[in-house]
């Protein structure tokens, strides 16, 4: 026997021979290099349920007729090591019954069309694995309801990697759900699916009812999303738009996954675009670990063309959770949005290591709890040329074993309804002693015995007014004022406080960099000046164990 490769499938081992088909696994019966599309088509009609085909492509192929459903046994198809192309050419794709089982590996499927549900693949029956696979131009369309332009999973389905591109799911009459993917629970069972890891980009769910998902739809519990999303959209001409992205009506994460440019539009009076990125039905997790994770020029369009900047919609009091892991970062330059009569909890978890940034508005939220991350909020300006600032819009505010990080060199009032922080809270801000200006955190009330750390403060301008970092004449302890100091190039500031926010401004002559590292101070920031910053060696940095400098260069040459 001459033995050519060994390949490990999803649930067997195979060492196959040459031309011959012989194999050693489980119910195989079969390998075979397919040289047409006709022989695909053979191979599905003929398999019995005992049947485990292995159909290797030996170049690009084209449909000539519309594929058999396979109804019974394991069909793999791998498009090799050349990763050749199956091309429809317009015809249906592939029907997967409740015996049926398939396998995609390696290979392009590439403008199949299927009259309303999965234009290349509808599965009612089992995806072992989609493998490096790329879905491009593939559609479903009609006048009824229509389901996933590329993939359609009522079943059960495995892990999926690969990139869906150029996808279209169209109603003419009805609703579009997924313009690349749907998953969810048509039949009497629930859905699986493992994780989905792809990129998908120029997705469309286009209705004249309801659209949602431009990229996927899902209506299963537990799904995980891991990829790009790129210039998808759900745009309705006739009804509510909702998910540029992704619609997501079960629990659902998302793990590093970014979104760019994305959009959700409702081209009637009356009917509402939600979800520029995202629309979450339900609990949604985002979760960032050890990579960036990015909402960026995500937006809704409503029907006199109102462009507005949105990378989530939360439908009703659900719990939205932010985790960071290992370095990772979450950062919206979009805004979070939800429904006013149902507010949603958003929860911010962290190992200590990671940052979430807001970079525009976060509205109807009823409560944001923060625990062992940086907090962020600052601004962004996109692709347009316009600016979005973060705001908070009144929330509860809860810290703990975190950082507020409002240092950016610009000011900012964040308003809140009820503000609560210990005292192992860290506080960065700006603050203008020319003018008093500073940012400034407003409550309605403040939690007693809330404490906070000031680790930071960026010294815009030199001069001795007061600033007021917590408004409304409530305000947490601020632990250290006895043992911090902010400099600048020319001074040094300490302060004082009766505790309601206000912070009185002493100052004292500073001689550049030099002299903040001699200072005996315990916690020191020093904002970098134009010139006169160092002037000679800088030595060994004075204030004891546990002493700490941040040297903040708001874009200047130190």
């Amino acid at each position: 026997m001459n033995v050519i490769k060994s390949r490990k499938l999803a649930y067997y081992t195979l060492t196959i021979s040459l031309l011959t088909g012989t194999a050693y696994g489980q119910n195989t019966t079969l390998t075979e290099t397919v040289t047409s599309a006709d022989q695909i088509n053979t191979h599905l009609i003929t398999s019995t349920p005992a049947d485990h085909k292995l159909l290797t492509l030996a170049s690009d192929l084209t449909a000539s007729t519309h594929f058999n459903p396979l109804s019974n046994g394991l069909l793999t198809l791998d498009g090799s090591d050349e990763h050749f192309t199956l091309h429809g050419d317009g015809k249906m794709g592939f029907q997967v019954f409740s015996n049926g089982n398939l396998s995609l590996r390696d290979i392009s499927l590439e403008g199949f069309s299927f009259a309303s549900a999965g234009g290349a693949v509808s599965n009612k029956g089992t995806l072992t694995s989609i493998e490096n696979v790329d879905f491009t131009a593939n559609s479903a369309s009609g006048s009824s309801d229509v389901k996933g332009g590329a993939l359609y999973n009522a079943a059960d389905m495995g892990d999926i990697s690969g990139r869906f591109l150029d996808n279209k799911a169209i109603s003419s009459n009805a609703s579009a759900f997924g313009g690349a993917l749907y998953h969810a629970a048509d039949l009497a069972q629930t859905p699986s699916a493992g994780t989905i890891s792809a990129d998908f980009s120029n997705n469309r769910a286009l209705a004249a009812k309801s659209a949602a998902g431009g990229a996927v739809y899902i209506d299963a519990p537990d799904t995980v999303l891991a990829g790009h999303f790129e210039n998808n959209a759900a745009v309705s001409s006739g009804g509510a738009a909702s998910g540029g992205a992704v619609a997501a009506y079960k629990p659902l994460t998302l793990r590093n996954s970014s979104f760019n440019n994305n959009f959700a539009q409702s081209q009637t009076s009356g009917f509402e675009a939600r979800g520029g990125a995202v629309f979450a039905g339900d609990d949604l997790t985002i979760f960032a670990d050890g990579a960036q994770t990015i909402f960026s020029d995500n937006y809704t369009l409503n029907a006199n063309a109102d462009k507005s900047f949105n990378a989530l919609y939360l439908s009703r009091d659900h719990l939205l959770t932010l985790q960071t892991a290992n370095g990772g970062s979450i950062s919206f330059n979009d805004s979070i949005d939800g429904n006013p009569d149902s507010k949603y909890t958003l929860d911010i978890q962290g190992d200590g290591t990671g940052e979430v940034s807001f970079n525009d508005a976060v509205r109807q939220a009823k409560h944001i709890k923060v625990s062992d991350t940086i907090l962020n909020l600052g601004r962004f300006t996109h692709d347009d040329g316009s600016v979005t600032e973060a705001s908070l819009d009144g929330a509860n505010l809860t810290l703990a074993g975190s950082t507020l990080n409002l240092e950016n060199g610009f000011m900012q009032n964040i308003n809140l309804n009820n503000f609560a922080s210990s005292a192992d809270v860290k506080l960065r801000a700006d603050a203008d002693l020319a003018s008093g200006d500073s940012d400034r955190i407003t409550a309605a009330g403040v939690a007693d015995g809330s404490q906070i750390t000031l680790e930071k403060l960026n010294i815009l301008a030199d001069g001795n007014a007061d600033i007021t970092l917590f408004g409304n004449q409530k305000a947490p302890e601020i632990v250290n004022l006895d043992s911090f100091a902010a400099f600048s190039a020319d001074n040094k500031y300490t302060f004082s406080t009766s505790g309601n926010g206000v912070l009185q401004v002493a100052s004292s002559q500073n001689r550049g960099l030099n002299s903040v590292i001699a200072d005996d101070t315990l916690t020191k920031s020093y904002t970098v000046g134009d010139s006169g910053n160092i002037s000679g060696d800088l030595g060994k940095l004075a204030g004891g164990p546990g002493a700490t400098l941040s040297i903040l260069g708001n874009d200047k040459v130190l």
